[in-house]
């Protein structure tokens, strides 16, 4: 076949085709519904109740789960805020902390002398990898309300317990734990009356 028969064929076949043919776009909203970020701060103290009614004073109402040896504070964050600059991320190699999360670490960083550490899970599912979520972990360490250098987070996650990697990767959410009554709403009362 020459390449004239076969420019004709390809003109007889496509003859009946509408050059303004509409191409469906791909729906991407199951896509970004596997798109989850979690903020976690962690801090060197033993009593969940007493971290978390510190945080109330201060303002700011989050989840606090009780880890070993740490309490942590779980922070839900919307993926969309939790993007990165790409650009950034390839100069710096390094995912800043969400806004929401930094905050809260400089918080809690004062409440201790040893500070408290940051750490920042993006993860979406996917089916190429074993536990089927694939994604980033940023820590950040963080000393009298300011951050600190950036850690490794590899060697950190390994040193987690159960319970912070399930909040951290999404497996669990702080209602997943029950509450053995040190909660920090528990924490206050009424004057006058007791527990």
């Amino acid at each position: 076949m020459s390449d004239d028969d076969v420019d004709d064929e390809f003109e007889r076949l496509t003859a009946g085709l509408s050059s303004d043919l509409e191409v469906p776009l791909e729906d991407t909203s199951e896509l970004e519904s596997k798109r989850t970020s979690i903020g976690m701060v962690l801090a060197p103290v033993n009593d969940a109740a007493a971290l978390g009614a510190l945080l109330k004073l201060a303002g700011i109402d989050a989840d606090v789960v009780k880890t070993d040896p740490w309490a942590a504070v779980w922070i839900p964050l919307d993926p969309a805020d939790a993007l990165v600059d790409e650009e950034l991320l390839l100069l710096t190699g390094q995912r800043p902390i969400p806004d929401a999360v930094d905050r809260v670490a400089k918080v809690v960083s004062t409440f201790t002398p040893y500070g408290a550490v940051a750490l920042v899970s993006w993860l979406a599912e996917d089916e190429s990898f074993e536990s089927g979520i694939a994604g980033n972990i940023t820590a950040k360490r963080y000393v009298d309300g300011e951050p600190e250098e950036t850690l490794e987070s590899g060697i950190l996650i390994n040193q987690l317990d159960d319970i912070a990697e399930d909040l951290l990767l999404g497996r669990a959410t702080p209602s997943d734990f029950p509450d053995d009554g040190s909660g920090w709403k528990k924490f206050f009362r009424r004057p006058g009356r007791r527990p």
